[in-house]
């Protein structure tokens, strides 16, 4: 009896796409292409790709699973679901010797496979004649995986293994000793020769936590939702410390800097003596480095304006966590006296906030979109909204 509703659910599909180039309908046909017109002549051109006699449309295969429970009398709600697919006959373009004619090969190459999870939990904590409180909490993962690349390769150009999560992320970055610490030549922090893994552009999980509180005839909604984990790259941050704008520059080291005095000194230190060599992977395989405090003073501004003070923000790479408040509104319903003596069935008057309170590891820009090319802030909206029905 405390069990209200219960539902097992299941899936599979298989979706295949018939075009390579949805603008295109002949991009599977080896022919000309279309050019640019003069004078309303049409022209044409022919192609750098070569086309594989055999190719197949992209598919994908698709399963999902779920399960949808409610308990005492629909006052507690659980939703869950699996999904998993697998990407194949994806097109690529491998390239290949220009003496053929052609700069590429086009054909089917890579294996994906995606999976994902979603939780959802639904509850009303209280419930009598005039009070009503109802809240939802949704919770979300989803991965792509490298299953297979092209000619039995291990590794694609990006530095991804077979298995591997494709949202990988490798930068460039300063070399470090084994104690972690920057590694600086004539007082600059010297770049590593091979880019390096730093983590995870996808967030661990994806958040969302909605009330909904009615008393009376008043009704009082908000939502906050966010991410937790991931690497977002900053552009807005690393524009800031190169150009001088950042809070952070604004010290003595910059102010003799200004005067043409070089009196900075990074933190970190300096190759008295040795080498290292690398294995083509950019493993360490000899090292014999032997390191002192770097003591080489150089002018800020040109430190900054080399480094964007990298050395410390792992080249402005920062998390991606954030919580958002991202809408508030409260409603007001008029009642039955004063609907009778209107001409309206139905009245309310809402105020309304979107964007009105963010906490996140990025400072100065809003994380939401989940890139920071120098876009322009995110703005917090306030207004009402009037209902109406005649």
């Amino acid at each position: 009896t405390w069990t209200s509703f219960a539902k097992l659910r299941g899936s599979w599909s298989r979706v295949s796409e018939g075009k390579i180039d949805e603008n295109n309908p002949y991009s599977h046909i080896q022919a000309y292409e279309k050019g640019t017109s003069w004078n309303g002549t049409p022209s044409t051109y022919f192609g750098s790709s070569l086309l594989d006699q055999n190719l197949k449309p992209e598919t994908s295969d698709a399963w999902e699973i779920g399960t949808y429970l409610r308990f005492f009398n629909n006052r507690i709600g659980f939703d869950f679901a699996y999904y998993q697919s697998r990407d194949y006959n994806n097109l690529i373009y491998s390239p290949i010797s220009e003496t053929s004619g052609y700069n590429s090969l086009l054909l089917n190459g890579d294996v994906y496979k995606r999976k994902g999870v979603e939780f959802t939990l639904d509850f009303a904590p209280v419930r009598n004649d005039n009070f009503k409180w109802d809240t939802q909490i949704n919770l979300s993962q989803y991965r792509r995986y490298q299953e297979e690349i092209y000619g039995g390769k291990e590794q694609t150009e990006n530095f991804i293994n077979v298995g591997d999560r494709t949202d990988e992320i490798y930068a460039s970055v300063y070399q470090t000793n084994e104690n972690g610490e920057v590694i600086f030549e004539n007082g600059y922090p010297v770049a590593d020769p091979y880019n390096r893994y730093i983590g995870y552009d996808e967030p661990d999980w994806t958040y969302g936590i909605s009330n909904n509180l009615r008393y009376k005839n008043f009704n009082l909604s908000f939502l906050f939702d966010g991410r937790i984990g991931g690497l977002m790259y900053s552009t807005t941050n690393q524009k800031m410390w190169w150009g001088g704008t950042s809070p952070g520059t604004v010290n003595q080291f910059r102010d003799a800097a200004n005067n043409g005095e070089s009196t900075y000194i990074g933190t970190g230190v300096k190759v008295v003596s040795g080498e290292a060599t690398y294995d083509v992977n950019g493993n360490i395989i000899n090292d014999t480095r032997t390191y002192a405090p770097n003591d080489v003073p150089v002018n800020y501004i040109n430190f900054m304006q080399t480094t964007s003070n990298g050395q410390n923000k792992n080249y402005h790479y920062y998390k991606e966590t954030f919580i958002k408040l991202r809408e508030v509104t409260l409603t007001y319903n008029f009642g039955k006296t004063i609907l009778d003596k209107s001409p309206f069935t139905d009245l309310s008057l809402s105020l309304v906030g979107r964007n009105l309170w963010l906490s996140s590891d990025i400072p100065n820009v809003d994380p939401d979109s989940g890139t920071d090319n120098l876009q322009a802030p995110s703005t917090r909206n306030i207004g009402f909204n009037i209902n109406a029905k005649f």
